[in-house]
């Protein structure tokens, strides 16, 4: 852990949200799958499968503190720019690369999957609606798209965040870098003022518990906060911290956590989570192999698991009515229907790259 998370603790760290996300979105709300199943992790009246799947939630502030560790590490690579113009042109490029290369995975699931809505199950066909889940803007088609909004979000604010903690360095660069935030308060201050409703509605379509996931994962690849530990203290000491961090985190998220989207904390909580998944990982090689093949497929496993579930294979997912096979049979079909995908992506990038 002396360089952080490397880019296997981030795939691994993506691979067990998935695995999380499937889970959560099965049995966080039993009602809401419409078909009666057998509870395997039900003791008397303690449900620990509910508290697992609410726990789970968690996975949310993964991809999102990722995200914003591995892009914070991708920017500190680049090379300096001079001028907070060209800092800017040059991140937004980067952004817009970021977005063409997520938009080609997600399009390819779209016109695989969505289709089939039309042609196969009475889906009414609305050319606004259409347009809007093509892009991202909504997530009418499948719920679990709502978070491609998010991350068009994250993308369009990075180089303003990237330029406030990179580009401003030195007393005068300090000062500039104050009052830059002092104009933006102000700026945001007489927003308030002006429309109240708007303000706020527009700081709750960031999600905060989410964005600030996202924003601790940034801060903390880009002034090496893991690194600063990893060189004060020893690495058994560093170890024992992570997984008394990682149980403490556990205990604490499903003490915390009174429902299906409880996640107020997750972005303080991610951060020690990360850690000390990391150190178990080190410590438990066996994790990692199964971990980064889930890591590998997540995306679109996440892009494409609902339709399973929710639209187009709901009986045979829901087949044994027992919900480790539930699980397993979701898991499967998502996993092999994101291998034939991505085969797709290389044959396309063979092909015209």
């Amino acid at each position: 852990m002396e360089k952080g998370l490397t880019k296997n603790h981030t795939k691994m760290l993506q691979g067990l949200a998935i695995l999380m996300m499937l889970y959560h979105h099965l049995f966080s709300t039993p009602l809401a799958l419409g078909i009666p199943y057998y509870s395997v992790l039900k003791f008397g009246d303690i449900n620990i499968e509910l508290k697992m799947a609410w726990f789970f939630k968690i996975c949310v502030a993964i991809y999102a503190f990722v995200s914003g560790y591995g892009l914070s590490r991708a920017l500190s690579n680049k090379r300096a720019d001079y001028g907070v113009f060209n800092k800017l042109k040059n991140d937004y490029l980067f952004s817009i690369k970021k977005l063409i290369s997520f938009y080609g995975v997600y399009w390819l699931v779209f016109v695989t999957f969505v289709p089939l809505g039309f042609i196969f199950f009475d889906k009414t066909f609305e050319i606004k609606e259409f347009l809007l889940n093509f892009f991202g803007i909504e997530s009418t088609y499948n719920g679990a798209w709502w978070y491609v909004f998010f991350y068009l979000k994250v993308l369009i604010t990075l180089p303003l965040l990237n330029l406030i903690f990179t580009h401003f360095k030195g007393i005068k660069e300090l000062i500039k870098k104050y009052i830059f935030i002092i104009v933006l308060g102000l700026l945001i201050y007489l927003f308030y003022l002006k429309d109240e409703t708007l303000l706020m509605d527009i700081i709750e379509s960031f999600q905060p518990a989410f964005y600030l996931s996202f924003l601790m994962g940034y801060l903390i690849s880009k002034f090496k906060i893991y690194e600063f530990f990893s060189k004060i203290l020893p690495k058994n000491v560093l170890y024992f911290l992570g997984l008394v961090g990682l149980i403490l985190v556990i205990v604490i998220r499903v003490r915390l956590a009174k429902d299906a989207s409880s996640a107020g904390l997750d972005f303080i909580l991610v951060c020690i989570f990360a850690y000390g998944f990391s150190v178990l990982t080190n410590m438990f090689s066996f994790l990692q192999k199964p971990l980064l093949f889930f890591g590998k497929y997540s995306t679109i496993i996440w892009l494409t698991h609902v339709f399973f579930y929710d639209h187009y294979a709901k009986n045979i997912v829901m087949y044994s009515h027992i919900s480790t096979f539930i699980y397993i049979t979701l898991l499967l079909l998502s996993t092999l229907t994101a291998i034939v995908l991505t085969k797709i992506i290389h044959i396309f990038k063979h092909i015209f790259l």
